[in-house]
């Protein structure tokens, strides 16, 4: 998981794709045509058919070729009626996709506050999956003070080293990145490739971001 704009809106738009021309089907991601049906059920807020396919048996945590769960469609889908039926029907809330994402953090990818809410109320993992990295990308403070009110991490860091510091400002989130500076981001944190947040403002562009972390900083 890094910072790039691919990661904040590429697997939405691959996973509406994959919905929408029958992909995930035709190269048998799902293990039966019925759990097929119960992903893109959960994606499309379908929870009558859901209500039948799992009463036939059909796992509530069946996995598709990228690792992804009916919870994880239904997420980032921001479909708070199938999420809710897919937790009372004890859906993990805390599996990774090959992604290293998790239903929550699909949710806070696309700015579905709802859904984050309900997850976190279910005890969903705030520092698992890049969450506030996803967040932080997409300019949702809100999501972001629920996250940290939640005991999500300021400074938790993807599989690249990344920080929701970073993600914000790669993409010159000024408030968001103003915000995290007052709520303890580390600005001396490097990523994998040994770049600091302010190196990755100045690299992009972002001088009014990159300002205000300089001043953080000294």
């Amino acid at each position: 998981m890094g910072v790039g704009d691919e990661h904040v809106g590429g697997r939405a738009r691959r996973h509406a794709c994959a919905l929408i021309c029958g992909c995930l089907l035709a190269s048998s991601a799902c293990s039966a045509p019925t759990e097929f049906a119960l992903f893109r059920a959960a994606a499309t807020g379908n929870v009558d058919r859901m209500r039948t396919l799992l009463a036939a048996g059909v796992s509530v945590d069946a996995r598709e070729v990228e690792g992804e769960t009916p919870l994880m469609y239904a997420a980032a889908e921001g479909q708070a009626a199938a999420v809710q039926l897919l937790v009372e029907r004890g859906a993990a809330l805390n599996l990774v996709s090959n992604n290293q994402e998790t239903a929550l953090s699909r949710a806070a990818l696309n700015g579905h506050r709802a859904v984050v809410d309900l997850l976190l109320a279910r005890g969903a993992d705030p520092n698992k999956g890049g969450a506030l990295l996803y967040a932080a990308g997409a300019n949702r403070v809100d999501l972001m003070e629920r996250l940290v009110a939640t005991g999500g991490d300021v400074n938790a860091r993807s599989s690249t080293g990344a920080t929701a510091l970073m993600a914000a400002a790669v993409r010159g989130r000024t408030d968001t990145v103003r915000w995290l500076l007052q709520h303890g981001a580390d600005v001396t944190v490097r990523d994998a490739g040994g770049r600091t947040a302010l190196q990755a403002a100045r690299e992009n562009g972002r001088e009014e971001v990159a300002q205000l972390i300089a001043n953080a900083a000294r």
